[in-house]
């Protein structure tokens, strides 16, 4: 596919292999090409089931935010991001061949959220999970209000969105997120292992099963509404400012100053 995101194919599995820099982040360019891989999975006679994981210590740390925010009007910008997140979350909610996530290590907002979209969630002893999106001015995504109470209940759900904690694999298998916890050297052996019981067993992902396609793609665009608008409102502008600058990153640390000086004017259009 490309040198961040990789896709290999053995004996009917495919694995897709996010790696860009140290934590593996999203921009919008990586989710084309993730969305792009899935359309390839799927249409090909070739691959019977799939295989998420990440490159190096880290899963994903999720969705890189500054690809999105260029220069537009704030109207066509809040439109963007609600098309582009809704696409990268229909991806998954309408793949329509047993997929599973191998979360090899810590995995942040976006990548949790797409993860909780898969059939089965595998993890390494190193792998956490966090959605810190009331922290950073964000209402949930990726489907992550219905989806979260519906795999692990509601108790565990507010856990991950309402009070944002992260938590680390072993309460994720608690939880009843994630399905079994294997130690880092046989993840991928593991999820190969469940991918081929997949497709011999139960190649009908539950989601289509037990008629949830269409709830999921409502949610998510009235998720990705919500986003889109959000992007653009002072809590969420300085959360991204402060955490940039904290990061030493002055160029993005200063898009998003920017946009808050121009806040009033910013809220009227």
């Amino acid at each position: 596919m490309s040198s961040t995101i990789l896709l290999d194919v053995k004996d009917r599995v495919a694995t897709i292999t996010f790696k860009r820099g140290k934590y593996n982040q999203f921009t919008e360019e990586e989710t084309a090409q993730v969305n792009a891989a899935l359309r390839h999975c799927a249409d090909s006679n070739e691959v019977g089931a799939v295989i998420l994981t990440g490159s190096g210590k880290y899963y994903s740390a999720g969705a890189d935010f500054s690809s999105s925010l260029n220069l537009r009007l704030p109207k066509t910008m809040r439109e963007h991001v609600a098309r582009y997140n809704e696409s990268v979350f229909n991806a998954y909610i309408t793949f329509p061949k047993p997929i599973i996530a191998a979360v090899n290590g810590p995995a942040v907002g976006m990548a949790v959220t797409t993860a909780s979209l898969t059939d089965v969630i595998l993890a390494a002893p190193s792998a956490s999970f966090h959605t810190p999106f009331v922290h950073i001015g964000l209402p949930p995504e990726g489907c992550s209000s219905f989806n979260f109470a519906r795999i692990m209940g509601e108790e565990n759900a507010a856990v991950l969105l309402k009070e944002g904690r992260k938590i680390d694999a072993q309460t994720a298998l608690q939880f009843g997120f994630v399905k079994e916890v294997v130690p880092e050297p046989g993840l991928l052996e593991r999820a190969t292992q469940v991918a081929h019981d997949l497709m011999q067993n139960q190649p009908q992902r539950p989601i289509i099963r037990d008629n949830l396609v269409k709830k999921l793609q409502q949610v998510n665009a009235e998720e990705s509404i919500a986003l889109g608008q959000a992007v653009l409102e002072k809590p969420f502008l300085q959360a991204n400012a402060k955490n940039a600058t904290a990061k030493g990153d002055t160029a993005t640390a200063w898009a998003f100053w920017g946009l808050l000086t121009m806040y009033p004017l910013i809220s009227r259009l």
